[in-house]
C-alpha cells in the first residue's frame, strides 16, 4: 500500500500541473453524426473489455452483461483471442471480428486487479525502440512486451484471413495506454490502425508524443478522448517528462448524460489548457462515463493510482491474484511461443 508520503507525492504532482482557473473558451471543431456512431461503438468495445464474458473466452460473440454494449451486440462479431490476467501485469483484453462493420476490433481492459495497479505505478521512463529519443512509462511497456507477441500473431493471421477488415485498436484507462503502445508498433511496421482510447494516461515522453502525432495519415486516425474532470489522463505528470500524443478530443457534457455532436471539441494539442487539463478539481466519476458507463461490468475498482486500491481484486490479506493467462482458440500459433504464466490453447481455422 501506498504511504502517506506517496499520497502527498501524487497529490503534488496533479496541483502543479492543474491550473486553478475557471474553463476556458473551447473553439468547437464539427463533429459529424457518423462520426458521433463511430465514437460510441468504440467506446463499447472498449467497455466489452470489463465484462469476462469476452476475455475468459475464445470463439465467443461480443456480449455484455451490463448493457454497457447494446450497439456492438447487434453487430456479427466473434472473439479469436481472449487474455485475462495475463502475465505480471494482468493484461486483459479480446480480439474479435466484425463482419458487420468490416472491422478487426484489438480492445483492452483498463485497470481493474492489483497487478494492473502495480502496473500504473511503474512510471518510470524508459528507452523505446519507436522511434529517437523516445521513451514511454515502464509499466505500460512491460504490460504490452508481455503480450504482443502473441497478440500480433493472432492479429496478422486474422488480417490474413480477412484482408479487407480494417483494425480498431482501443481501450479505457490502462486498455489506452496499452491500445496507445500496440497502434506505435502497428503503424511503425506500416500497418494501418485507427485508434481510440478513452480516459487514457499519458504513455510516454515528448518525443514518443510528436512521433505519435506526426506519423502520415495513411497509417490511421487517432482519437484520444478525455472527459471532463477524469484524472487519470493527467498522470503521470508532465513535471517527470511525459507529454501526451494529438489530438485530445474533450467532452464537456456531465457524467451520466447523453453525450451529443457539440459536446465534443477535437483540440490540436495534446496538452490544452482548454480540455482536461483546464480541471483542478477532479472526479474519479468522469472517469467511468464516457459515451456510457464504460466500466459496467467491472468487479473491482477500475481506477488507477493516485485514486487507491480500495476494491481492486486480488489485493488485501487472504485474496488470490489468479493467473488464468492466455486464451485463444481458431488460429496456429508459432512453435516457439510460449507466454509465462498461463496456458494457450488453439484449434484449427
Amino acid at each position: 500500500m501506498l504511504s502517506s508520503m506517496s499520497h502527498f507525492a501524487f497529490a503534488l504532482l496533479f496541483l502543479l500541473q492543474a491550473k486553478p482557473l475557471a474553463a476556458l473558451p473551447l473553439l468547437q471543431a464539427p463533429v459529424s453524426a457518423e462520426d458521433l456512431k463511430a465514437f460510441s461503438i468504440f467506446e463499447q468495445y472498449s467497455a466489452a473489455a470489463y465484462c469476462p464474458n469476452n476475455t475468459e473466452h475464445a470463439d465467443r460473440k461480443i456480449r455484455c452483461d451490463n448493457e454497457s454494449c447494446p450497439t456492438v451486440e447487434t453487430a456479427q462479431t466473434r472473439t479469436v483471442l481472449g487474455l485475462s490476467e495475463a502475465g505480471k501485469s494482468g493484461v486483459t483484453g479480446f480480439l474479435a471480428t466484425d463482419q458487420t462493420n468490416n472491422q478487426i476490433v484489438l480492445a483492452f481492459r483498463g485497470t481493474d486487479s492489483y497487478k494492473n495497479a502495480m502496473t500504473d505505478i511503474d512510471f518510470f521512463i524508459t528507452n523505446s525502440s519507436l522511434c529517437e529519443s523516445c521513451g514511454v512509462a515502464s509499466g505500460f511497456s512491460s504490460a504490452w512486451n508481455e503480450s504482443r507477441v502473441l497478440v500480433m500473431s493472432i492479429l496478422n493471421q486474422t488480417k490474413t484471413k480477412y484482408p479487407l477488415s480494417k483494425i480498431i485498436v482501443t481501450g479505457h484507462s490502462l486498455g489506452g495506454a496499452l491500445a496507445t503502445l500496440a497502434t506505435a508498433e502497428l503503424r511503425k511496421n506500416n500497418v494501418s490502425v485507427d485508434m481510440y482510447t478513452f480516459g487514457s494516461p499519458r504513455v510516454g515522453n515528448s518525443a514518443f508524443a510528436n512521433w505519435m502525432t506526426s506519423l502520415p495519415p495513411s497509417l490511421g486516425k487517432s482519437y484520444r478522448f478525455t472527459h471532463m474532470s477524469d484524472p487519470v489522463p493527467q498522470y503521470p505528470s508532465t513535471i517527470i517528462g511525459y507529454e501526451h500524443i494529438s489530438p485530445e478530443y474533450y467532452i464537456s457534457s456531465p457524467t451520466n448524460q447523453t453525450v451529443k455532436a457539440a459536446d465534443i471539441t477535437e483540440l490540436k494539442s495534446g496538452e490544452s489548457w482548454s480540455g482536461n487539463r483546464q480541471w483542478f478539481r477532479m472526479a474519479t466519476a468522469d472517469h467511468g462515463w464516457y459515451f456510457g458507463n464504460i466500466t459496467a461490468c467491472s468487479d473491482g475498482a477500475a481506477y488507477p493510482f493516485p485514486m487507491g486500491l480500495g476494491n481492486l481484486k486480488g489485493y488485501g490479506p487472504g485474496s488470490i491474484v489468479t493467473d488464468s493467462g492466455w486464451r485463444s482458440t481458431d488460429f496456429t500459433l508459432p512453435p516457439d511461443l510460449n507466454p509465462s504464466p498461463g496456458s494457450v490453447s488453439t484449434a484449427p481455422p
